[in-house]
């Protein structure tokens, strides 16, 4: 499956900050790990929230969310999974969760490579597309996806942050 990030100009009032996307990015979803890269405070969380999660929401897609703050998620993540009775204490608390979800096709992870110890066997299951957020070297090379592309995310004229995508 593949959905469109259409081309166009996309600004958020809420963070006064403006994507601009040149043309179409087609985004395929199977077997595919999609890096999000660009400085630090470019923008890239953002990306995420005002951007990608509404584009797979407004697709119908089912997909799990890692986000960068994890602490508050880690409570909710735990409390759900105790209130199901799904809480097993002798695995990672988000191999257990993904396991409850059985593996969501997509995940959408901001950073969460630098907290958890099962980010590489997260990366083994059987999900089919990663959005990943990562500071850390080498991240394509702990994975077996046929499709690795980079979106770049960089600064124009001070305010406008440019969308592209790069094959790696």
């Amino acid at each position: 499956m593949k959905i469109i990030l259409a081309k166009g100009r996309y600004y958020f009032k809420e963070r006064d900050i403006t994507y601009n996307v040149d043309s179409d990015i087609v985004l395929n979803l199977e077997n595919s790990l999609y890096t999000i890269s660009g400085n630090n405070g470019i923008g890239k969380t953002a990306f995420l929230e005002l951007l990608l999660l509404p584009l797979l929401k407004r697709n119908k897609l089912d997909f799990a969310y890692l986000e960068q703050n994890k602490n508050n998620q880690l409570y909710t993540i735990e409390s759900s999974l105790a209130f199901c009775k799904k809480l097993d204490r002798s695995k990672d608390i988000y191999i257990n969760w993904l396991e409850v979800l059985d593996y969501p096709k997509i995940i959408v992870a901001d950073e969460f490579d630098k907290y958890s110890s099962s980010f590489t066997k997260i990366l083994s299951t059987k999900i089919s597309c990663i959005f990943l957020v990562s500071h850390l070297k080498n991240v394509q090379s702990q994975v077996q996806f046929k499709n690795i592309k980079n979106i770049n995310i960089c600064l124009k004229d001070n305010k406008e942050r440019v969308i592209k995508i790069e094959k790696e």
